[in-house]
């Protein structure tokens, strides 16, 4: 289920649709006496290439989440506080997908992200890196990134940063963090 309500190429998760709590809830309620218990399990997709046709993705799993009887209770006692219910499991199913997934506020900033695992890392580390673990650490610069946007270094940096990423993807070239890259882009 993709409670989003559809696919996009965004670099954000789009508002979340109450459809996926609706039927985890309903059907917790509505099979009660049987000890139905609806698992859910956050899944985000990756991408390294979004506009291309098969690119590569990364699927990451997160952890199960298990939804609380007391939460069914409160759903089914209609109303607002069955609305209430959705909006908590909402909530939940929200922060677990951005946890699986790497969040930007657009794509200039996203690749900034991505130029920012690649210099960060020596390039004998960064090209034994697995997909999983360039997801991890682009991530982490994400999950990072409200925490020091204002602050006046990193403002004054990011820019440097996304126009050096902007000159490799034109002229086609991939950084390895080595100072020939630096040069040629220096250059043009």
């Amino acid at each position: 289920i993709f409670p989003e309500g559809g696919s996009h190429d965004q670099t954000k998760l789009l508002p979340l649709k109450v459809g996926v709590c609706l039927m985890a809830l309903g059907a917790m309620d509505k099979y009660r006496d049987s000890n139905c218990q609806v698992t859910l399990v956050p899944v985000g997709l990756n991408y390294f290439s979004q506009h291309k046709f098969n690119s590569r993705v990364l699927v990451k799993y997160g952890d199960p989440i298990f939804i609380k009887p007391a939460l069914v209770e409160q759903f089914s006692t209609g109303g607002s506080a069955r609305k209430q219910a959705v909006q908590s499991l909402l909530d939940v199913i929200n922060q677990a997908l951005r946890e699986v997934t790497v969040q930007a506020p657009d794509w200039d900033t996203m690749r900034t992200f991505w130029a920012l695992r690649d210099l960060y890392c020596p390039a004998k580390r960064l090209m034994n890196m697995s997909m999983v673990d360039k997801v991890i650490l682009s991530q982490a610069f994400a999950n990072d990134y409200p925490r020091v946007k204002g602050d006046k270094g990193v403002d004054e940096l990011l820019p440097k940063i996304s126009k050096y990423a902007r000159k490799l993807n034109t002229l086609g070239i991939k950084d390895r963090n080595n100072l020939e890259t630096v040069l040629l882009v220096q250059s043009r």
